[in-house]
């Protein structure tokens, strides 16, 4: 079985979009084309009477795939894992050696599930990788919840086009062949401009350009790497910079009806995270909201969770992206905490019951009970580690409104690090729930301890 879902447009006197659109759709088409056939391990749920069975693509972090699969099978849905093709050889290049598909259950032949007895429900992917994966294979099962293949909701270009022609907030933009097209956007814009990858995730290769000199040199790196997912960048996209507080909005679709789970204001300095905050959905905020939920009905995401992000410039809230998965860093211990009703992850496995009783006791947006973030921890120079500084990491261990914690352990001793630059460079997390005055002051503590955590020769 190699199952492909190819979606043509007529690329003859066709708009741009419609060519970018037909371009899209077929470097995708060949993410289902496994040459032996696609394998996935099942496993139902404990009671052994599934309401259904929902495919979870890349299913690798204990707290986003692993833990929607804990999920899914709690509300007595059976589960299927697959990883995508593009996550499978980046494992096995890592690796060696072929990953094996049967992740958490017994190998079984794709074919068991495919047609088996329980009806099927919905794809969803933990990576950005499985999107396209998780919404081909929901449209060859005839998943019950499931949106069109589109890529105009990954490929970034065609997404703030789809903005325009629903009339809401977009970004200026341009798509750069050349180094020359790109300064002429720059030259046109009389601003600083943003230019990155049509697909890319974290900020990764993301620059922003003041000068023609910046221009040249953001053209000349990312002509010279790959995109998120495969493929070159052949073409190099060039935005208008939009500047004003930055949101992003955890929500769960369901037939096209969206509801909020956690609502974040990031504090950011360039592309480095400082915080990423809980606030409260309220007369202020709500306008947030609201454009969120024009954006995704224009961009036909009806239907799983998303992870989204916005700016509000000059008061008006204009969507950057959205993301068809969870939000990628461990925020459920904080939204549980914080967040009156569930998570997204915990939503997005209701949301797949047929007749759920719990999705529809839950409210359209979350109301806080608590103050929260996530405080990223920046490593502030680049040079060769001799540790970490016990006194500052004692500081963290021990903050009054910590909920959990961690440093990653690839800042080690004899580690060559670099500042950080991105969220993909961070050193850890720290995770601080309490009261607004409480959190405020070991929020603090948190940027003073990160100043002495990293040791070096």
């Amino acid at each position: 079985m190699a199952p492909i879902l190819l979606l043509a447009l007529p690329c003859a006197a066709a708009s741009l979009r419609a060519q970018i659109l037909a371009a899209e759709l077929k470097r995708e088409a060949p993410y289902l084309a496994r040459p032996d056939g696609m394998q996935a391990a099942l496993r139902p749920p404990a009671d052994e009477d599934a309401v259904g069975v929902a495919v979870v693509v890349d299913p690798l972090c204990d707290y986003l795939g692993v833990a929607l699969i804990e999920e899914l099978l709690e509300r007595g849905v059976a589960v299927a894992t697959i990883f995508s093709d593009y996550m499978a050889e980046g494992l096995a290049a890592a690796n060696g050696v072929e990953p094996p598909l049967g992740l958490l259950a017994p190998r079984t032949d794709g074919e068991e599930w495919l047609s088996g007895a329980a009806p099927p429900l919905a794809c969803l992917s933990e990576s950005d990788a499985g999107i396209a994966t998780a919404e081909q294979l929901s449209n060859l099962l005839g998943c019950e919840f499931r949106n069109a293949v589109g890529p105009s909701r990954r490929h970034k270009w065609l997404l703030h086009e789809t903005l325009r022609e629903h009339n809401l907030p977009h970004c200026r933009q341009a798509l750069c062949e050349t180094e020359d097209e790109l300064v002429a956007f720059y030259r046109a814009e009389r601003n600083a401009i943003i230019v990155k990858p049509c697909r890319g995730v974290g900020s990764e290769d993301v620059y922003k350009c003041c000068d023609e000199e910046a221009c040249a040199a953001a053209f000349a790196a990312l002509r010279a790497t790959t995109r998120y997912a495969g493929g070159s960048n052949d073409v190099i996209l060039a935005q208008q910079f939009l500047e004003g507080p930055e949101y992003a909005i955890d929500s769960v679709s369901r037939h096209g009806e969206h509801k909020v789970t956690a609502l974040w204001r990031y504090d950011k300095v360039g592309f480095v995270y400082q915080c990423t905050r809980l606030v409260p959905v309220d007369g202020a905020t709500r306008p947030i909201i609201d454009s969120l939920i024009e954006a995704l009905d224009a961009a036909g995401h009806a239907n799983g969770p998303a992870h989204s992000e916005l700016i509000v410039v000059d008061g008006v809230p204009t969507l950057v992206e959205i993301n068809a998965r969870f939000h990628n860093a461990n925020v459920r211990p904080l939204v549980d905490r914080c967040i009156e009703g569930p998570n997204a992850i915990a939503l997005a496995a209701a949301a797949c019951v047929p007749d759920s009783e719990e999705w529809a006791a839950t409210a359209s947006t979350p109301t806080m009970v608590e103050d929260g973030l996530l405080f990223h921890i920046s490593c502030l120079s680049s040079g060769v580690l001799s540790g970490i500084d016990a006194d500052a990491l004692s500081t963290l261990e021990n903050l009054p409104t910590l909920v959990e914690m961690e440093v990653y352990e690839s800042f080690r001793e004899g580690e060559e690090v670099s500042a950080t630059t991105d969220i993909k460079t961070d050193v850890g997390w720290v995770l601080l729930a309490g009261t607004a005055d409480d959190v405020e002051r070991d929020y603090a503590a948190c940027i003073e301890a990160q100043a002495r955590l990293l040791k070096y020769r």
